[in-house]
């Protein structure tokens, strides 16, 4: 299992109380969805990818995708809606971000900048997609690339 303490303020989630918020929300009809807040110390299971000039973290965070300093700080969300967003990795020059989420009605492979801005779906599969591609690099071990 995958542990990471992130430097946000505020309160530890538990996995039962992120799954019972995420079953209230996905079950309540669309007038009684209701918008809930919180903040994390930590979290688990958590994908992330360190960008290539060391100096910050993109992870993902209950289906959407935050950039976070190394050293800690206020993580800024770049991708979020109502889309799935999951398994953010930066190109090898660190300007782009490939990540899967089913934007289009299924989990496909996206791409948008560095920032999140110009997401745009690089492929259509019809079928659930679990992991983003990979190459590997025998100079660095497994490294994803866009």
């Amino acid at each position: 299992m995958h542990r990471m303490l992130l430097a946000m303020r505020g309160r530890r989630l538990t996995v039962s109380a992120v799954l019972a918020t995420v079953a209230s929300c996905v079950q309540a009809p669309a007038a009684a969805q209701r918008t809930v807040s919180c903040t994390a110390t930590e979290g688990t299971w958590i994908s992330l990818n360190v960008a290539p000039d060391g100096q910050s973290i993109a992870f993902e965070r209950l289906c959407d995708v935050y950039r976070l300093a190394i050293n800690g700080g206020t993580a800024t969300p770049i991708l979020t809606g109502a889309a799935f967003h999951s398994q953010p990795r930066f190109s090898p020059d660190g300007t782009r971000l490939a990540f899967i989420s089913d934007g289009t009605g299924s989990i496909n492979i996206w791409i948008a900048a560095a920032d999140g801005s110009g997401a745009r779906a690089l492929s259509s599969f019809p079928a659930r997609l679990v992991h983003v591609l990979r190459a590997t690099d025998s100079s660095y071990g497994t490294r994803t690339t866009c």
